[in-house]
């Protein structure tokens, strides 16, 4: 059973180093062949030692590793944050670790204590009012959650017949519809 500490450590900052990497778009300018971190940090304008201390800690999990010559190359987990990798979950690395989940994320005393969304609190309205003049944070919550759905629709069209029904409505608030040829 593991230890209360097993679990908080070091959660925040995977979360935020695997952001960085998907925002610096890192596992789509790494190739085939292993790459120096200065290779990578130009590509991507970045600071190498800061971007190396990243990658170094990425690879203590199995998303990239070193070889011997200090070059950095995928692993199959670092594979999953390529954007077109079938199974990516880039979209969802980007939306995680973003200011809009992080800060209300790190509020949550308050909410508890309050009662009141944190969110709220601290921007003032509802998520998704405040996506409506927030379209480049909207775009990134939007392009997780319809992430998702696409991975996850063929296994629930494959348990579940839909043939009986007339018609479906998808209500789970996305830009994508639920089912292939229908509309919103």
């Amino acid at each position: 059973m593991p230890r209360v500490l097993d679990l908080i450590w070091p959660g925040p900052f995977v979360v935020q180093s695997v952001h960085v990497v998907a925002r610096l778009g890192i596992a789509d300018l790494l190739g085939p062949e292993p790459q120096t971190v200065d290779e990578l940090a130009e590509a991507a304008e970045a600071d190498a030692p800061s971007l190396k201390r990243v990658l170094r800690a990425l690879t203590t999990l199995g998303v990239f590793s070193e070889d011997a010559d200090g070059r950095f190359r995928h692993t199959e987990l670092s594979q999953t944050l390529r954007a077109d990798h079938p199974a990516s979950v880039r979209a969802w690395a980007l939306m995680l670790g973003a200011h809009f989940v992080w800060r209300p994320a790190g509020d949550l005393y308050e909410s508890v204590r309050t009662g009141t969304p944190g969110f709220r609190r601290l921007d003032g309205e509802r998520f998704f009012e405040w996506t409506k003049t927030h379209p480049e944070d909207g775009a990134i919550f939007n392009a997780a959650m319809t992430s998702g759905s696409v991975q996850r629709l063929p296994a629930l069209l494959a348990a579940y017949d839909f043939s009986h029904f007339e018609r479906i409505v998808d209500v789970g608030g996305g830009q994508e519809p639920f089912l292939p040829g229908s509309s919103v």
